[in-house]
């Protein structure tokens, strides 16, 4: 169904993520690697995952990495592109927050980066934290009686948990 477009696999790795993988797992591979063979130029496929088990994905078939030509890794987010992206998905939801939550949560994603792992997900860890506010902050405001605009929108430092 891909043919004449483009096929996205993220985490591919994990059709062969372990030594025993199924059959399942090798069947489809022998098609990806023979259909990039067979329709390169009618099919782009993009296959994405961690850095170090997307190595080992391209390891497990002989032909397979040759079959792509172009290979991007990309860079994780500093604190403040990841401060940026808490603040604009705040405001996409008609949320705000307050000078002291952004102070404290800069901390929070600078002690984050410092401690990452080779499979740190600083765009989930991102879009996690804006789960946690903003269930925080319907626990905080729901009992509040005659609220304003601003304190609903408002995210605090009381919310962050």
């Amino acid at each position: 169904r891909s043919k004449g477009g483009g096929l996205f696999i993220d985490e591919a790795y994990s059709i062969t993520e372990n030594e025993h993988t199924d059959s399942f797992g090798r069947e489809c591979l022998t098609e990806l690697t023979k259909a990039l063979e067979d329709y390169r130029d009618d099919l782009i496929v993009i296959v994405a995952g961690y850095t170090k088990p997307m190595e080992k994905f391209f390891e497990s078939n002989p032909g397979l990495k040759s079959r792509f030509n172009t290979f991007i890794e990309f860079e994780n987010y500093n604190v403040e592109e990841l401060i940026e992206i808490l603040i604009r998905m705040c405001k996409n939801n008609d949320y705000k927050l307050s000078d002291e939550a952004i102070v404290e949560l800069t901390n929070y994603f600078k002690r984050e980066i410092d401690k990452k792992d080779e499979n740190f997900a600083n765009g989930r860890l991102v879009r996690n934290v804006y789960d946690n506010l903003v269930m925080n902050h319907a626990r905080r405001v729901v009992d509040v009686v005659n609220i304003s605009n601003e304190e609903l929108s408002l995210i605090t430092i009381n919310d962050i948990g």
